[in-house]
């Protein structure tokens, strides 16, 4: 008796799967799809066993990209990226509510309500960012505002180091900045 009941339960469960694998892929194959997507996620990079940088998102999409065997990480709903001198010490932090990575690039680009904070307290607001690490650039054509305890400044442009230490504003349109003597006087030798 107990053997004909388990037989029948198992011989209901083979036949109630009505569903081909033709039609299973179909719901969960994406061609254009990523390969992997994640949930809450952190990433740390490291140069040389020091860490650099440190990526945190809530969703993460991994995709292998034919071309030059590049990988693309997506970060569709926001990240937060945390750079760090070579004493392992936060430099800069950059938030945005979109970014992609391309690892053999070395490349993040990084937009929609931009956020970018150094140790000197002062932040840049933009919706573009482009971050090219083989070139320690960070950079944009777009308007930004860049904000400090020493004023603020609006233009369209922008460039600086990976950490965001040094930096210039392009196209000023608007601003009040107090510089010290020294930098005004850096400043006109250039």
């Amino acid at each position: 008796m107990v053997f004909s009941i388990g037989m029948f339960l198992f011989c209901s469960l083979c036949t109630s799967c009505g569903n081909t694998k033709e039609q299973i892929s179909q719901v969960t194959y994406d061609a254009g799809g990523p390969q992997e997507t994640s949930q809450d996620v952190t990433m740390l990079f490291s140069d040389k066993g020091l860490s650099k940088m440190k990526l945190e998102t809530p969703l993460l999409h991994r995709y292998e990209l034919e071309e030059d065997n590049e990988m693309k990480m997506e970060c569709p709903i926001g990240m937060v990226v945390t750079f760090y001198d070579t004493l392992g010490n936060v430099e800069s932090i950059l938030t945005s509510k979109y970014g992609v990575l391309y690892s053999k690039k070395e490349y993040i680009k990084v937009k929609d309500s931009v956020v970018f904070v150094n140790i000197k307290e002062e932040r840049l607001d933009t919706d573009l960012l482009h971050i090219d690490f083989k070139k320690d650039s960070v950079y944009t054509y777009e308007k930004v505002v860049v904000t400090s305890p020493k004023g603020t400044i609006s233009g369209v442009g922008f460039n600086s180091n990976t950490n965001f230490t040094k930096y210039k504003v392009h196209n000023i349109s608007n601003g009040v900045f107090e510089m010290e003597e020294e930098a005004l006087k850096e400043e006109e030798n250039e």
